[in-house]
Protein backbone atom coordinates (compact mmCIF):
# COMPACT_ATOMS: atom_id res chain seq x y z
CA UNK A 1 0.00 0.00 0.00
CA UNK A 2 0.81 3.65 -0.36
CA UNK A 3 -0.58 6.43 -0.19
CA UNK A 4 0.57 10.65 -0.78
CA UNK A 5 -0.61 13.63 1.07
CA UNK A 6 -0.30 17.06 -0.73
CA UNK A 7 -0.73 20.43 -0.12
CA UNK A 8 -2.18 22.21 -2.94
CA UNK A 9 -0.51 25.46 -2.82
CA UNK A 10 2.90 24.78 -2.66
CA UNK A 11 2.50 21.56 -4.89
CA UNK A 12 4.78 19.48 -2.97
CA UNK A 13 4.72 15.57 -1.60
CA UNK A 14 4.56 16.31 1.88
CA UNK A 15 3.56 13.26 3.53
CA UNK A 16 4.68 9.95 1.58
CA UNK A 17 3.25 7.18 3.84
CA UNK A 18 4.97 3.78 2.84
CA UNK A 19 3.73 0.58 4.24
CA UNK A 20 3.38 1.02 7.77
CA UNK A 21 2.28 -2.29 8.13
CA UNK A 22 5.26 -3.85 7.34
CA UNK A 23 7.96 -1.65 8.98
CA UNK A 24 10.59 -2.73 12.20
CA UNK A 25 8.20 -0.20 14.08
CA UNK A 26 4.85 -1.18 13.40
CA UNK A 27 5.29 -4.94 13.72
CA UNK A 28 7.35 -4.88 16.95
CA UNK A 29 4.00 -3.56 18.16
CA UNK A 30 1.78 -6.14 16.38
CA UNK A 31 -0.28 -3.56 14.98
CA UNK A 32 -3.68 -4.19 14.07
CA UNK A 33 -5.10 -4.29 10.73
CA UNK A 34 -7.82 -1.95 11.80
CA UNK A 35 -5.13 1.08 12.98
CA UNK A 36 -3.47 1.02 9.50
CA UNK A 37 -6.74 1.49 7.95
CA UNK A 38 -7.69 4.42 9.52
CA UNK A 39 -4.20 5.97 9.72
CA UNK A 40 -4.41 5.78 5.81
CA UNK A 41 -8.07 6.82 5.49
CA UNK A 42 -7.37 9.60 7.92
CA UNK A 43 -3.92 10.74 6.50
CA UNK A 44 -5.17 10.33 2.87
CA UNK A 45 -8.89 11.54 3.32
CA UNK A 46 -9.87 13.75 6.68
CA UNK A 47 -9.02 16.87 5.79
CA UNK A 48 -8.65 18.13 8.88
CA UNK A 49 -5.93 15.65 10.32
CA UNK A 50 -4.53 16.01 6.69
CA UNK A 51 -4.23 19.41 6.96
CA UNK A 52 -2.89 19.61 10.59
CA UNK A 53 0.24 17.53 9.88
CA UNK A 54 0.75 19.14 6.30
CA UNK A 55 0.97 22.40 8.34
CA UNK A 56 3.69 21.20 10.82
CA UNK A 57 6.08 19.89 8.20
CA UNK A 58 5.65 23.06 6.31
CA UNK A 59 6.10 25.07 8.85
CA UNK A 60 9.47 22.89 9.98
CA UNK A 61 10.43 23.03 6.51
CA UNK A 62 9.62 26.35 5.24
CA UNK A 63 9.71 28.85 8.60
CA UNK A 64 12.42 26.96 10.53
CA UNK A 65 10.27 27.04 13.29
CA UNK A 66 11.44 25.84 16.93
CA UNK A 67 8.15 24.90 18.21
CA UNK A 68 4.80 23.92 16.61
CA UNK A 69 2.01 23.00 18.50
CA UNK A 70 -1.62 21.64 16.26
CA UNK A 71 -4.61 20.59 18.38
CA UNK A 72 -6.05 17.57 15.89
CA UNK A 73 -9.40 16.45 16.35
CA UNK A 74 -10.32 12.99 16.03
CA UNK A 75 -7.66 10.57 15.66
CA UNK A 76 -8.96 7.03 16.96
CA UNK A 77 -12.29 8.91 17.61
CA UNK A 78 -10.58 10.90 20.34
CA UNK A 79 -12.14 15.04 20.52
CA UNK A 80 -8.70 16.27 21.18
CA UNK A 81 -5.37 15.08 20.77
CA UNK A 82 -2.11 17.76 20.80
CA UNK A 83 0.79 17.18 18.76
CA UNK A 84 3.58 19.39 19.84
CA UNK A 85 6.53 19.23 17.85
CA UNK A 86 9.90 20.67 18.89
CA UNK A 87 13.24 21.58 16.42
CA UNK A 88 16.36 21.84 18.73
CA UNK A 89 19.95 21.51 17.82
CA UNK A 90 19.30 19.55 14.45
CA UNK A 91 16.67 17.09 16.72
CA UNK A 92 13.46 17.03 16.25
CA UNK A 93 11.15 15.42 19.62
CA UNK A 94 7.71 15.09 19.49
CA UNK A 95 4.97 15.25 22.39
CA UNK A 96 1.42 13.81 22.21
CA UNK A 97 -0.81 15.78 24.94
CA UNK A 98 -3.86 13.89 25.08
CA UNK A 99 -7.40 13.37 27.27
CA UNK A 100 -7.72 10.86 30.05
CA UNK A 101 -8.34 7.23 28.20
CA UNK A 102 -9.97 4.97 30.31
CA UNK A 103 -9.28 1.97 27.67
CA UNK A 104 -5.98 0.72 27.74
CA UNK A 105 -6.45 -0.46 24.42
CA UNK A 106 -7.58 2.65 22.66
CA UNK A 107 -4.45 4.17 24.07
CA UNK A 108 -2.19 1.32 22.95
CA UNK A 109 -3.97 1.89 19.44
CA UNK A 110 -3.45 5.88 20.05
CA UNK A 111 -0.01 5.48 20.71
CA UNK A 112 0.92 2.88 17.79
CA UNK A 113 -0.95 5.52 15.65
CA UNK A 114 1.19 8.21 16.76
CA UNK A 115 4.57 6.63 16.37
CA UNK A 116 3.51 5.54 13.09
CA UNK A 117 2.19 8.98 12.18
CA UNK A 118 6.32 10.17 13.26
CA UNK A 119 7.89 7.75 11.24
CA UNK A 120 5.88 9.08 8.46
CA UNK A 121 6.81 12.46 9.40
CA UNK A 122 10.36 11.90 10.03
CA UNK A 123 10.49 10.23 6.28
CA UNK A 124 8.87 13.40 4.95
CA UNK A 125 11.10 15.71 6.28
CA UNK A 126 14.27 13.30 5.01
CA UNK A 127 15.00 12.27 8.21
CA UNK A 128 15.63 8.40 8.94
CA UNK A 129 13.33 6.18 10.80
CA UNK A 130 13.24 6.46 14.61
CA UNK A 131 14.78 10.28 14.41
CA UNK A 132 12.13 11.57 15.98
CA UNK A 133 11.27 10.64 19.49
CA UNK A 134 8.20 10.79 21.64
CA UNK A 135 7.04 11.86 24.94
CA UNK A 136 3.62 11.53 26.01
CA UNK A 137 1.66 13.45 28.51
CA UNK A 138 -2.21 12.91 30.19
CA UNK A 139 -4.47 16.02 30.29
CA UNK A 140 -7.17 16.06 33.06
Amino acid sequence: MEAISKIDSMEDTIIHIREPETRPLTTSFEMEKDIAIEYYTQLTKDEEVKGKISKIVRKIRTDHISECIEEIAGLMGLEKVYIKIRVRDSKINATAMIPRIESKNILHKLMVYIEVMLEDLALSLGLSVGSITIMTMKIG
